[in-house]
């Protein structure tokens, strides 16, 4: 998803070998925190040597800044929210008071922390409300 957002962006923005740089730095997001950097920085680089043009360099920031936050506040919340079966909106929540409280170390640990709760919530018989309203599975196992 990364490498299409990345592709229609920098064609916009008039990036030569805009498919080959989006690929790359879709593949180099994988790594955590330096990943994006290095793509960014990969694609700005390329995008300068190839056309020399400053509008060029303004629409590559202007697409990694919008493709940036369209994964992190829309794409993310969806696809890691189903895998810890917790809603989206609460891992949004979570996130952000993660950051609040500890900083992006609490905001790499919010989603797991969550899940644990979600969990437990879901295992205490007292607690389940409270599990049922972070989870997102509609079809609960009635004992």
């Amino acid at each position: 998803m990364l490498a299409v957002l990345y592709s229609i962006g920098l064609g916009i923005s008039g990036v030569n070998n805009f498919i080959l740089i989006s690929c790359i730095a879709a593949f180099l997001s994988l790594l955590p925190y330096i990943g994006n950097i290095i793509g960014f920085f990969l694609a700005l680089i390329f995008g300068f040597l190839t056309t020399g043009d400053t509008t060029v360099l303004i629409g590559i920031i202007i697409t990694f800044g919008i493709v940036q936050f369209v994964e992190s506040y829309i794409l993310e919340p969806y696809v890691v929210g189903d895998k810890v079966n917790v809603h989206p909106f609460l891992v949004i929540l979570a996130v952000i008071a993660g950051n609040m409280i500890w900083g992006i170390t609490g905001m790499i640990l919010a989603i797991p922390i969550l899940g644990i709760l979600n969990v437990i919530m879901n295992s205490v018989p007292s607690l389940e409300p409270f599990g049922y309203l972070l989870s997102t599975d509609d079809n609960e196992e009635e004992n």
